[in-house]
């Protein structure tokens, strides 16, 4: 009978051979306590005096070395204080370090000791500052205050990472830009979002080259997490394409503003959604959310603006779009919208609708009931599609109206469009199909809450230090938590129940 050997008991045989071998060459090994080896690494401020208010002291594990400091620090040139084992020798990078030299903290850092006896360690040492998170500097011309949703501000842009624990890559020097306000009730609230555009496409962070950007809020959010999660719901579906997003911490004209979703805007493109140039974008609206120079088209059950590309009324371009979805809608509602070859699946693409519903409807999303961030688009030639995903903030039961904070019941099914593909077997069955698919994606989904929980959670802190919003009524959400722990629990604890009726709820047979 042959049995399986654990690491460990082959890694203890490699050694127990080599201990056999016919050579008393030693071999020198990395030890696995460097904390007999690194005695301490701290940085003073006695000998940072420009930098340092108070002595930073770095903590020792067997697997790094990790140093933070609470404030924002004008520069991260900073002399360590090292005491070593006697006889050690140290290298920083690979080179030897002298002591007392000063040491680049904004680079990735890596520390290796070596023992009289030849035993080694290497340890990274980890430097961030503040809350962890990139930090984002917004000024504008003269410091005058963003306050319009229509008029650009000439500003300045400028990303610091503030230690080694993010990419060097993410830092970006000072570069000019436009910035002005950007949503409909968020735009009402106190903590303001905004958006960016810049002369030429220029990347952020880790994401692709663009002109435009979105800095949001999530002010009503008190986890920070709704959008990101139903993103990474996104990321997960058969959408074509989701916004890229990272939690930044953001300055404007010199004033803490607090945590921010710094996020890509759906707009058509090579590194964005990518449906060629003669391809449009549609976003269901109201009336009531226009902005002036917005163009839309209006059919019996809903109104389209029509993002891009850039129409007038009248022109052959917005004929085109507007024949389009009347067509869609009236063979939709039609008496043949069943039929395999004259029906509503041979103008709408049925895979995208599915995962799309799903998405809002396991959130509970109250904005999807085609009332306003519901997206589309249509090449010529080509099917309407659904997607990307927006506007995620009063999800997952963060909305008192129409019972959103309710796990049980459908919502998103009473939709127009929606309601009516729920009178077909097959858009049903695919519901069903995909929604399994969903329910077996729930740990990575859970994860993905929690490691972002933990990313955000220094960062939460300083923005209830800014916003005070954990223990306040904002008038639209029914439950307040009180701490950040607990909402995000809630959130994930909301996914659960909603799941669960959703799996006893959706048919797992369709017979019509």
């Amino acid at each position: 009978m042959k049995c399986k050997k654990s690491f460990p008991a082959l890694l203890a045989l490699c050694c127990a051979l080599l201990s056999c071998s016919d050579t008393d060459t030693e071999i020198p090994s990395q030890v696995t306590a460097p904390v007999h080896l690194v005695q301490a690494f701290n940085l003073r401020a006695a000998e940072n005096p420009d930098v340092l208010d108070a002595d930073i002291i770095g903590e020792i594990s067997d697997t790094a070395i990790v140093l933070y400091s609470p404030t924002l620090l004008p520069h991260t040139h900073l002399v360590p204080e090292i005491r070593l084992a006697a006889g050690t020798d140290l290298q920083l990078n690979g080179l030897s370090y002298e002591f007392a030299s000063p040491v680049d903290f904004s680079e990735p850092l890596m520390l290796r000791v070596t023992a009289p006896d030849g035993s080694w360690q290497t340890l990274p040492v980890l430097f961030s500052q503040f809350t962890g998170l990139p930090v984002v500097y917004l000024n504008t011309e003269k410091h005058v205050p963003i306050t319009s949703k229509t008029q650009y501000s000439s500003a300045t842009i400028s990303v610091h990472t503030g230690g080694n624990t993010s990419p060097a890559a993410w830092n970006m020097e000072e570069k000019p830009l436009q910035a002005r306000g950007r949503g409909y009730s968020t735009w009402m609230a106190p903590k303001k979002p905004y958006k960016l555009k810049f002369g030429k496409k220029t990347g952020l962070l880790d994401m692709p080259a663009a002109k435009t950007w979105a800095l949001l809020a999530n002010y009503l959010d008190r986890t920070k997490l709704r959008t990101s999660t139903a993103f990474y719901l996104g990321r997960l579906s058969n959408l074509e394409w989701m916004p890229g997003g990272r939690f930044v911490e953001l300055f404007v004209n010199g004033e803490h503003q607090g945590n921010y979703f710094l996020c890509e805007l759906i707009k058509e493109g090579d590194n964005r959604l990518n449906i060629g140039k003669d391809a449009y974008v549609l976003e269901v609206d109201q009336a009531t959310r226009l902005d002036a120079d917005d163009v839309f088209s209006q059919t019996r059950r809903c109104l389209f603006n029509i993002k891009e590309p850039a129409v007038l009324y009248g022109s052959d371009g917005y004929e085109w779009i507007r024949n389009q979805v009347n067509l869609c809608e009236d063979v939709l509602y039609g008496a043949f919208f069943l039929d395999p070859q004259k029906g509503y699946r041979k103008y709408i693409d049925l895979d995208s609708f599915v995962d799309w519903y799903l998405i809002n409807e396991i959130t509970r999303n109250n904005d999807a009931v085609f009332w306003s961030s519901c997206y589309m688009h249509v090449a010529p030639g080509g099917k309407l599609k659904m997607g990307p995903l927006w506007d995620f903030d009063l999800a997952f039961g963060n909305y008192e109206a129409n019972n959103s904070y309710i796990p049980e019941g459908f919502w998103v099914r009473r939709a127009p469009w929606i309601s009516r593909m729920w009178e077909d077997s097959v858009f049903v069955a695919a519901v069903r199909r995909r929604f399994d698919y969903f329910k077996e994606c729930l740990p990575l989904v859970y994860r993905h809450i929690d490691r972002e929980a933990e990313l955000i959670r220094a960062s939460v802190g300083a923005d209830e230090k800014v916003w005070h919003t954990m223990n306040r009524s904002f008038g639209v959400t029914y439950y307040i938590w009180g701490n950040f722990d607990a909402e995000v629990s809630f959130v994930k604890r909301f996914l659960s129940e909603r799941m669960q009726w959703l799996d006893e709820n959706i048919p797992t047979s369709v017979s019509f």
